[in-house]
Order: C-alpha cells, then sequence, then structure tokens
C-alpha cells in the first residue's frame, strides 16, 4: 500500500512539474488549446496544419525599424495587411549583439529565409554572420561564424545553395555553401566583389565588382569566366525572372531645390541585350524631361539618397523599390517600363522588398 500512495505522490510530482514548465518555459505552447487534457481518439488523425507558406506566398516581404531594430515584415503586393514576419531580436534568443537584420533572401520554395545580421565585434569592428530560419520564424541556424563579414546571402533557383559575399580573406569575394551551411567555397579571384544574384537558370551569377574602378559583371555558376557588361557605379543587380535583363540601381547627378544639395542620388536602370557588347540600358526613375534627376520634386536625403534595391515582380511586369528621401525611406511598385510609381509603406523606416516565391506542386 505504501509503495502505491509513493508511486501515486511521485506521478503528482511530475504533472505538476510538467504544468509549471508547460506553463513559463518559453521554448514550449502556452495556448490552452495546445495543451492536450484528453487521450486523442483513436478513430480520429490529428488535424494538419496547413503550411505557413501557403499562407502567404505571392506576398513581399521587405525590412522595416517600426518596432526599432530592422525586422522582416510582410504585405500584399498592394500594400495592404503589412505584418511582422521574423522578429531580429529572436536571433538565438537575444544572443547577438545586434537586433538588425541587414539583407535577406528567400529559397525557391518559399518555406526558408537566409539573413544577414550582426553577430558581435570582429577583428575590424562589428560583423555580420548569415543565418537561416523557416518562414514561420522556427528552426533559426547560423549558418556561417566566421571572424570577418558574411553579408548578401542568395539562394540559387534549386535551393540547393546560397551564395554570399565574404571579406575573410581581406577583401570582399563570392563564396557558395550548401544550404546547410557546409561546403563554404570562395568562387571568384579578385578584390572587392559583393551583391550576388543568381540567374534563374542556376548557369550563372551577376554581381558587382569594385576598386579603381566599379561595374556590374556576370560569370559562370562555378566562379568561371567573370565579364563586365555594365560599367557604371551600379549596386544590387538582379536578374528579371526571364533572365534576359538586370535591374539595378546605379549613381546620378541630382539636381536639388537648393544649390548647396547638388550631388550624386541612386535610381533604377535595367539593362537588356545583355549578350551583346554594349547592353541597352534605360533609366526608370527620374526621367521627367523639364526637372531631370528630381521627378518627386523632393529633397533626397543625405544619407540613404534615392531610389534603391530593385526587385522584379515574379512575372517581370513589376519592380519593387525603395526610395529615400530626406530620413524618410519607403517602398514603392512601378510597372517594369518605369511608369505608374505607386508608394506602398508609411509606417516606420522600410526597404529591401522582395517578391516571395509560390511553392511549386
Amino acid at each position: 500500500m505504501k509503495r502505491k500512495w509513493k508511486i501515486l505522490l511521485v506521478g503528482l510530482i511530475t504533472l505538476s512539474i510538467g504544468i509549471a514548465l508547460n506553463k513559463y518555459s518559453p521554448f514550449i505552447p502556452t495556448s490552452e488549446d495546445e495543451i492536450e487534457t484528453e487521450p486523442p481518439q483513436e478513430t480520429e488523425p490529428p488535424q494538419e496544419i496547413e503550411p505557413p507558406q501557403e499562407a502567404i506566398s505571392g506576398k513581399i516581404p521587405f525590412l522595416s525599424d517600426r518596432k526599432g531594430g530592422w525586422d522582416i515584415y510582410i504585405m500584399n503586393p498592394d500594400g495592404t495587411n503589412q505584418t511582422q514576419l521574423i522578429d531580429g531580436r529572436s536571433n538565438f534568443g537575444g544572443l547577438l549583439c545586434s537586433y538588425s537584420i541587414l539583407q535577406f533572401s528567400v529559397s525557391p520554395d518559399g518555406q526558408k529565409i537566409a539573413y544577414a545580421a550582426p553577430s558581435c565585434i570582429g577583428p575590424q569592428g562589428w560583423k555580420e554572420d548569415i543565418y537561416r530560419v523557416n518562414i514561420d520564424g522556427s528552426g533559426l541556424i547560423k549558418l556561417t561564424d566566421d571572424p570577418e563579414r558574411d553579408i548578401n546571402p542568395t539562394w540559387s533557383p534549386d535551393g540547393k545553395k546560397i551564395a554570399f559575399s565574404s571579406r575573410r580573406d581581406g577583401h570582399f569575394e563570392i563564396y557558395i555553401m550548401n544550404a546547410d551551411g557546409s561546403n563554404q567555397t570562395r568562387i571568384t579571384k579578385t578584390s572587392g566583389v559583393i551583391s550576388p544574384d543568381w540567374s534563374p537558370n542556376g548557369k550563372e551569377i551577376v554581381f558587382v565588382e569594385y576598386g579603381l574602378a566599379t561595374s556590374i559583371s556576370i560569370m559562370n555558376a562555378d566562379g568561371s569566366n567573370p565579364t563586365s557588361v555594365i560599367g557604371a557605379m551600379g549596386m544590387n543587380p538582379k536578374f528579371s525572372p526571364d533572365g534576359k535583363e538586370i535591374a539595378y540601381q546605379a549613381l546620378c547627378p541630382y539636381k536639388g531645390l537648393y544649390p548647396y544639395k547638388n550631388g550624386m542620388a541612386w535610381e533604377i536602370f535595367v539593362a537588356s541585350n545583355l549578350s551583346k557588347q554594349i547592353p541597352k540600358i534605360v533609366q526608370l526613375t527620374n526621367q521627367d524631361p523639364l526637372h531631370p534627376y528630381n521627378m518627386t520634386k523632393t529633397e533626397i536625403g543625405e544619407d540613404y539618397p534615392g531610389h534603391r534595391n530593385p526587385s522584379w515582380s515574379l512575372d517581370g511586369k513589376k519592380i519593387f523599390f525603395d526610395l529615400a528621401l530626406n530620413d524618410d525611406i519607403d517602398i514603392y511598385v512601378m510597372n517594369a517600363d518605369g511608369s505608374n510609381m505607386t508608394r506602398l509603406t508609411e509606417l516606420g523606416r522600410n526597404m529591401c522588398p522582395i517578391w516571395l516565391p509560390t511553392p511549386k506542386e
């Protein structure tokens, strides 16, 4: 009889501890609906939860600082229903020294995000590493852990690899690694290479080469045959969905409202005929012939000047970008020919929009 009472007492203690952990642990759901109070019915299979990417595919993730640090938000293509997707403060339970996400890329199946975020202080000051997380914020893992900076992650079209820029060799070069962070391999042999982006067929990578002269170049996916295609002060090149065009930002002379404000500002361009010796280049923003480089009639900010970070819609008919006017940074969308520019965000500062891929069946 005493043994039965001991077993019952141990059971009650164990049950109490379990309830306490379930109530207070940050790693265990606290919703009453998620606490199983009755044995599951053997005749009814557990209810399937719809994969999160199915509910948000075809939407626009972007960075926003409306809560302090830079977090990933998501919205409809028309700017409605803006909600937080990934909290920068969730990085390894807050063990990082910074709470901001800097750049990010979504996997082709729409299920995972790779992003760069500051870790702690490295040899040259703040340094970034690359992380991977599920689209619903779960499963966070650190993919790179080098003393130097790792930035600009971008997924291959098959979702098996991630290209990124790293300064681990004393200057930025392009590296490729498996999606789990293994087999990190340098593929460029120059001094100063950033902003890689895969072609839709996975055979080429466009990137920015900087130094005495800055140019946008294309190479084979293994790093061979690098070729300059756009000789301009360009940044953030992005292949169009059909691989025939590249959208990018470039510095242009800017005529401000006051003489002392004249200078340089970023504008959005599209280059086509990429296989030709001289590609066709069209400027999409600030093309008012009566007011060159001042279509918006507004002072462009000094810290983040102009139109930046272009990104294509999946059908190639629209381009999303952010526009910095003074300290105000917001996301806009326009037709691929530069017409019908529409503002999508207003709260906080917002940048780096991309189109979330639709998972393939």
